[in-house]
């Protein structure tokens, strides 16, 4: 890592678009010199979009798609098994939230 300050972050707003009782939805970017790039909507605040660079500087998929597919599909079974075996209410929503993480 690069000490340092990276820099301060650029702002910008543009409208997102409109809900049905006309109020408008505001798209938030914050963008630091470093890559980092946020999108949040001022619905919910709802982060849209992150970008975030590798330790190469390049936005790359960091993580890597197949692992992400792979928690899911283990969070998804975890969440099954505990659903089946569960004993009372608690552990029922206990394991219907994990299913809902491994939903995304």
């Amino acid at each position: 890592m690069k000490p340092g300050n990276p820099g301060n972050p650029a702002i910008s707003r543009q409208t997102f678009g409109q809900l049905p009782d006309g109020q408008e939805v505001i798209e938030h970017t914050l963008a630091r010199p470093s890559g980092l790039i946020v999108r949040i909507l001022s619905l919910g605040a709802t982060v849209r979009e992150l970008h975030a660079p590798d330790r190469h500087g390049r936005l790359a998929d960091v993580v890597g798609r197949k692992r992400i597919y792979g928690v899911e599909a283990g969070l998804m079974a975890i969440g099954a098994i505990m659903s089946a075996l569960s004993q009372n209410i608690v552990w029922l929503i206990a394991a219907r939230t994990i299913m809902g993480f491994g939903i995304g």
